[in-house]
């Protein structure tokens, strides 16, 4: 047997807001107001916990509006521009919710899903970031110079260091995670665009921002 689905995502945030160490199979039956002996009953470990949380979070980020925007048409994403910046929007929200001592702990105490999960991010992000990098440069909106392949690496490579490394600590809480991974994002956008990716871009922003004052008067 498995976990219910409906219990899943509890259990979830306690691994990422208290790390794995400090969560135990008591803790879990408390949390979710089961008895220990009807959670033995659908796992036998706090490994296989783990597993089922670790797919969950792939679930939930193959699931997610950032892996159907690589999917919808041109009509609803006109440009790589508007799909990236809506991906990115949405792995802020994935990854703002694995924290640090989460991918630390995973990663001293059960590497193979520390594994799983990272092979994910490397394999089936990265290629999602490289088809949109390989769309940009054919609409002359990103740098025809540009060697997505190597691009897409570094990307992640930020994403992974944001994960774990507590960036608030960093800076002294100055900034939530959404402005730090907001920045990170324009940073590399910003390095892809071209002079006309960037004419677009600043357009687009100029847009939202009218936007926002419209709705905020």
């Amino acid at each position: 047997m498995a976990i219910p689905a409906k219990y899943i995502h509890k259990i979830a945030q306690m691994f990422t807001r208290y790390g794995i160490r400090n969560v135990t199979m008591d803790h879990i039956a408390r949390e979710i107001g089961v008895s220990k002996k009807t959670l033995y009953t659908w796992t036998d470990s706090k490994e296989n916990v783990l597993s089922e949380i670790i797919d969950y979070i792939l679930t939930i980020a193959t699931n997610n509006e950032c892996e159907n925007s690589f999917k919808k048409t041109p009509k609803d994403f006109p440009t790589s521009i508007d799909a990236i910046l809506y991906v990115m929007n949405n792995l802020a929200h994935i990854t703002q919710n694995i924290t640090p001592i989460f991918i630390m702990e995973l990663n001293k105490y059960y590497p193979q899903l520390a594994i799983k999960l990272d092979n994910f991010r490397y394999r089936h992000i990265r290629e999602k970031i490289m088809q949109n990098i390989v769309r940009g440069k054919k609409e002359g909106l990103y740098r025809s110079d540009i060697n997505e392949e190597i691009i897409s690496y570094f990307y992640l490579g930020w994403v992974s260091q944001f994960s774990n490394e507590n960036m608030q600590t960093v800076f002294e809480n100055k900034y939530s995670n959404q402005e730090i991974l907001h920045e990170l994002y324009l940073f590399h956008l910003n390095a892809l665009l071209s002079e006309k990716g960037r004419k677009y871009l600043e357009q687009k922003l100029e847009n939202y921002n009218k936007d926002e004052n419209a709705n905020n008067n």
